[in-house]
């Protein structure tokens, strides 16, 4: 079938932008109850995706959304890599803190932009691949600075570091499938794809992880399933509508937010640099959307 122009779908790319943002402030949501449950990152992923085929099978049951599997093998591959990327960003968060471990998961921009141009050929504009390599830049003046500083230097953490950014590979690869099913699949069918996979992949590990669950353990998860619900529902919707390489930018507001509650919240130290290095990861994401900005041609 022939996909759709981006500019021609539903709601446009000014509604698309919107959504990406949206998105992204669910996706910090997320995050902080992550960091307030303080629970084994396999049970968070699979209440995630359990919450995901609950909320999802519900508004298919209601005739409020639309699932019908299209293209089955990308949808199984994205199933894997998103269940993955969900996994190590929980990972991180729990191993480095909630604005470090946002961080070092929000590489995957720079992984998700190659992956379009290479596999989509989305042809990016010079100025979109230079607020990339800015963004990224800016997140790893971040990491530096906090060593720098004293706020991230010990060294066993080199292990949890090196497998947040090889999930960040891989949720680059998903957002290239995400991307390619919006031309054939609905959001919802795609969503439920990853729920489905992710269900079945963290169901041992997790089973295998008692948990002394009480009330408020239990509202965080189920928050933390809902708020990724809604943000995986809007990105997934965005990507139909705003190429790789803005969206991409756009989502990493999230990690920015990140930073602000780390520090604010729960006193994770930041210094001067690393605050640079956030600005810059902001400036980005501001440029990348204004008129003739970044994007594909």
């Amino acid at each position: 079938m022939t996909a759709i122009p981006l500019h021609e779908r539903t709601g446009g790319r000014p509604l698309g932008l919107a959504a990406m943002v949206l998105s992204s402030v669910l996706f910090s949501l997320m995050s902080l109850g992550i960091r307030l449950a303080g629970a084994d990152s396999f049970l968070t992923s699979f209440i995630r995706f359990a919450v995901g085929l609950a909320v999802v099978g519900s508004l298919a049951f209601a005739g409020r959304a639309r699932i019908a599997f299209v293209n089955v093998p990308l949808l199984l591959l994205r199933g894997v890599t998103g269940s993955v990327a969900v996994y190590t960003s929980f990972l991180a968060i729990e191993k480095l803190g909630l604005a470090r471990g946002s961080v070092v998961s929000y590489t995957y921009p720079l992984f998700a932009a190659v992956g379009g141009a290479v596999f989509l050929k989305e042809r990016v504009r010079p100025f979109g691949w230079a607020a990339l390599v800015a963004a990224v830049g800016g997140m790893v003046l971040m990491r530096w600075g906090g060593i720098v500083e004293g706020g991230a230097a010990d060294p066993s953490t080199a292990l949890w570091y090196g497998l947040t950014l090889a999930g960040s590979v891989v949720a680059g690869l998903a957002i290239v499938c995400v991307r390619r099913l919006t031309a054939t699949d609905s959001a919802p069918a795609i969503f439920f794809s990853q729920s489905l996979v992710g269900f079945w992949l963290a169901f041992v590990p997790a089973a295998s992880r008692p948990a002394a669950f009480g009330p408020r353990l239990a509202l965080l998860l189920l928050g933390i399933g809902l708020a990724a619900t809604a943000a995986q529902l809007l990105m997934t919707w965005s990507y139909g509508r705003v190429d790789i390489a803005t969206g991409s930018l756009l989502g990493v507001l999230a990690p920015v937010i990140n930073v602000g509650v780390g520090v604010l919240a729960f006193r994770e130290t930041f210094g001067p640099v690393e605050a640079v290095g956030a600005a810059v990861v902001l400036a980005a994401c501001a440029a990348v959307v204004v008129p003739g900005g970044g994007g594909t041609r």
